[in-house]
This record gives structure tokens, sequence and C-alpha cells, in this order.
């Protein structure tokens, strides 16, 4: 509601005759006690009843008619925020405005805490006597109001200005506009900002920072022989504080000796979309016809088959392999990780760490 104080000056003098009379509407339009240039004002939203405020937040409209008004006052800032009110005004005589005061809009602030899931709202507070709510809504896309964006969250609470959102996509661009509301509609809009959510690991407890009861890292699927993985806890991680040495106590005897398995829900990926599997390894011993496999594949389809042999020792290696997600695939994939080796085999002893494996959609 604009607060204001109306002067009358009477036009009516003993003696005038009844011919329709006009009148003159100005005032003085101001924002956080200081004048405000370049607001609209306007009467019954009439083109030849609008005019602005000057430098010095006057204004002035001219043959106004004797008759009941609303009064708009609009104004929008560089930043993109607008504010609106409305009031009654009736007009029998000139009458001068002394102090149109327009609450203080609300600008939000940028995002923070943004993660491939989440992100920060916050906005300052309005100081509007007839606010009622805030309204925050979220679109894909730069064009967002109340209409084409989603409503987030209402606050009834003045004061209540943060909001974390949740349950975003990686790699995502949303939109963010918040509303302030009265009890008869909009009383102004903020700026809009923008996030970028970050890409996510669809590997989880891919570092093997996170551990069961039976030692091992959660999340992972340990088929046949659960004694030749051990989980060790080292200051020699490539990051973090652990990592999964594999064979780490026996020869092999066997053509394949124990597999470890990561289930990717094919939901998870995009058809078309591109996406990096990749992971860390230090050999410590891989000789003879040793080898440790890789694939990724749905069941009963191997979709990317690679080996690492020991012919590098003793430091980290990246393993890195990006391909484009396939259609009509609708069952789930799996990461594997199994030793084997070929015929003839010499029982070699052969240990390989790995640590922080990732599969990520490409940007």
């Amino acid at each position: 509601m604009i607060v204001f104080l109306a002067l009358f000056v009477s036009c009516n003098e003993k003696g005038t005759n009844h011919e329709t009379k006009s009148f003159k509407v100005s005032g003085k339009i101001l924002y956080k006690n200081k004048p405000l240039e370049n607001a609209t004002v306007s009467l019954n939203d009439m083109l030849n009843f609008t005019t602005q405020s000057d430098v010095n937040g006057n204004f002035q409209i001219d043959n106004v008619p004797q008759d009941s008004y609303n009064l708009k006052v609009q104004k929008t800032f560089e930043n993109g925020s607008y504010l609106s009110t409305n009031s009654t005004l009736e007009v029998n005589n000139d009458i001068y405005l002394n102090a149109l005061r327009l609450p203080t809009g609300v600008t939000l602030y940028p995002a923070q805490n943004v993660t491939d899931s989440e992100a920060l709202i916050s906005w300052s507070p309005t100081d509007a006597n007839d606010f009622r709510e805030y309204k925050l809504f979220r679109h894909t896309s730069p064009g967002i109001d109340e209409n084409t964006g989603s409503l987030i969250y209402v606050s009834t609470s003045i004061n209540d200005t943060i909001f974390t959102d949740i349950n975003l996509e990686p790699l995502k661009t949303y939109y963010y506009r918040i509303y302030l509301m009265n009890e008869y509609g909009k009383l102004g809009g903020s700026n809009i900002i923008s996030i970028v959510t970050e890409n996510r690991n669809i590997i989880s407890n891919g570092d093997f920072e996170e551990v069961g009861n039976d030692s091992l890292p959660t999340e992972w699927i340990f088929r046949d022989n659960k004694d030749i993985y051990k989980l060790v806890q080292s200051d020699e991680s490539y990051s973090g504080n652990n990592y999964l040495l594999i064979n780490p106590t026996r020869y092999v005897y066997d053509l394949s000796w124990g597999s470890l398995r990561y289930r990717v829900p094919y939901t998870e990926l995009v058809s078309g979309s591109q996406y990096t599997i990749s992971f860390w390894y230090f050999v410590e011993e891989l000789e003879g016809n040793s080898q440790l496999m890789i694939e990724f594949k749905p069941e009963q389809l191997t979709f990317i088959f690679d080996t690492i042999t020991g012919e590098e020792k003793g430091i980290w290696k990246k393993y890195e392999r990006t391909f484009t997600a396939p259609s009509n695939i609708f069952s789930d994939y799996y990461l594997e990780f199994e030793t084997q080796v070929n015929i003839p085999y010499n029982n070699e002893l052969w240990k390989v760490r790995i640590d922080d494996v990732s599969l990520i959609k490409k940007e």
C-alpha cells in the first residue's frame, strides 16, 4: 500500500458555474527515503494520464476530470527487478501527494553452496507494510515468470529469506525469480539469477572412503573370493585416505579368481549423451600373463573391454575411456574389475591398487 500525504487545493469558489472541472495530480516519489527518478505514474492505466518522475522524484498529471482513479506507481530497476503499487485516489480538487513511498523491493543474491543436486537461494527482505508472502519460482530458461516457472517455495514471514533447493539434476542450468505479494497480488519481482549445477559422479563411493562392517567399501559388489581385496588406509592413496588393493595375499591359480562390480541403473544414462569412465591405478606387482580386466556392460553385452598389465610399476596412472550411451538399453549396467591370467600361467604374485573410480557425464 502506498503511503502518502495529500494536500488539497480547492478550485470551487462561490459563484462559479457548474461546468466539468479538470484538476492537477502531482507529487513526489521516494524510494529508501530518496527521490526516485523514472518511476511511471498512471491513473487507470490511461496513456494520457501517465507520466514519469523527474530526477527529484516529482511528477505531474494535468487535466484530470473529477472521478475515482486507480493510482499506479511502477519502477523497473537496472538489475531487472521491479515494483508496482496501486491505491485508490479520489480526484475532486488539485492534489499534491507529498510523499509517495515505494516499499523496498527484493533482490536475489548470487546462489551459494551449489552442488550437483542442491543450491542455497537467498534474497534481501522487503519492508512493505502490506507484505503477505514471498513466492520463489524456478525454471530452465531465462524467460521465467509466475506462469512459466515452477513455484518451489512460499514464505509468509517477512524475514524468511533463505531457501535450499534440492533434487536438482547435475550439469544443468536453472533460473530463479522471487515475487513479492500483498493480499491483492504482486507488489514486485526480483532480478533473475541463474546457476549451473556441478557434475556428478554416478559411481557412489568411488573413492572407497565409506567402509562397511566387513571392512570393505560400501556400494560395491564383491563376487567370488572377497579375500583377494583389501581396503588400505594410507597416505599413499591417490586421494583421500583409502585405496583398494586387489589380490593382496595369494598367487593366481585360476583363470578367473574374482571380480569387483558396481551396478549403474540404466536410468542414470541418457541415450546419446557422452560419459567418461576413469580411475587411478598403481601397479605393485603384475607380471607374466597376469592382467586386470575392466568391463562396462549391460548384462549379456560387453560394451567396454580393456586390460591393464604390469608394464609400468610404482606410480599412479589414470585410466580413462569416453563412450556414447546407446539407445534401447533397459537393463542395468555393470562396471567390473576382474583378475585374470592367460594360459600358460606361472602363479606370479601380483598386486594392483585402484582409487577414485568415476563415471561422469561430459559437459
